[in-house]
């Protein structure tokens, strides 16, 4: 067999194998960096969601400076505490707010689903007329004042705690406050039931470093929203009873959401702002109260603990 020329063996091409070495060493390539490159993109969108949550607790402080140190409101009249604080982000009653109550990572349409895989959020995601979980909604069942029928908040991905006293026990959920609640009532920024215009003082936040105030959050569509996503804003902006919570075992309207890295952004009542992993919270980190408090039983003590 004549031996090819240099000139020749320029010339030649790849062999088959050769060609599928390639391909397989792209491949590879490909399935080891692109889940990178997709964990790189949600962390900034996780920093996008974590600043917005900040602009929040700015406004909730001002509201506060401006109204005699009394804690921005869960409700007030027909309007929800999104819409109240919106004014101090730059927007106005009657019109559609600014984009800082919406998570990036929610995704850019409101009818975007959710079918959770987390078993804590099983029971909306059963039976032939549950469809999962909405990550934002269309206002937040503020009515304007200004034009009627209008939303003040344009989109709504945040839910906030808003536990009341008499909310603390679950038919599922753990109820750990239940033993004390007569007593030595247990609440979050919201010191009984939505009622319009109650509220707290800064004073009577005990552990504002300590408790939780508003969260990444999502809402059953099949409770709020009938068959589609889209409206249901008043659920969305409440958390009011201890099902609502992260390590309660059962789904009820609304839930904080774990869409970022198994986790959600939450912003406390003192304004700073922190991941939390999703189930990692305590009964007491959705409490205003000081902890322990006086009359806490060795069982609130013990749920209270951290993981």
């Amino acid at each position: 067999m004549t031996a090819l020329s240099p000139a020749a063996r320029r010339l030649r091409g790849f062999t088959l194998i050769e060609l599928l070495v390639v391909l397989a060493i792209v491949a590879l390539l490909g399935a080891v960096l692109f889940p990178v490159f997709a964990q790189a993109r949600e962390k900034g969108r996780q920093a996008a969601c974590l600043s917005c949550i900040n602009q929040v607790g700015k406004a909730c402080l001002q509201y506060s400076q401006d109204y005699d140190e009394m804690v921005l409101p869960q409700l007030m009249g027909d309007t929800y505490w999104p819409s109240l604080a919106m004014p101090y982000m730059g927007g106005s009653a009657g019109k559609y707010g600014t984009g800082v109550f919406a998570c990036p990572t929610a995704g850019n349409t409101v009818g975007a689903r959710w079918s959770a895989p987390d078993p804590r959020y099983v029971d909306v995601n059963q039976g032939s007329k549950k469809k999962g979980y909405c990550q934002a909604t269309t206002g937040d069942g503020s009515i304007s004042t200004a034009t009627t029928g209008s939303q003040a908040v344009g989109r709504l991905c945040y839910a906030r705690n808003a536990l009341r006293s008499d909310q603390w026990t679950s038919s599922k959920g753990p109820g750990v406050f239940n033993a004390v609640k007569t007593t030595s009532p247990r609440f979050g920024f919201n010191p009984g039931t939505q009622t319009s215009g109650r509220s707290l003082t800064e004073a009577q936040v005990e552990d504002p470093t300590g408790t939780i105030n508003i969260v990444d959050g999502a809402v059953g569509s099949n409770f709020a929203l009938g068959s589609a996503c889209g409206s249901g804003g008043s659920a969305m902006v409440t958390l009011d009873s201890e099902a609502n919570l992260d390590y309660a075992p059962d789904a009820e309207t609304a839930k904080p959401a774990y869409r970022h890295s198994g986790g959600f952004n939450a912003l406390y009542g003192d304004g700073h702002t922190h991941w939390k992993k999703y189930g990692s919270t305590t009964p007491c980190d959705w409490s205003v109260q000081a902890d322990p408090y006086p009359t806490d039983s060795a069982a609130i003590v013990a749920a209270c603990k951290k993981p």
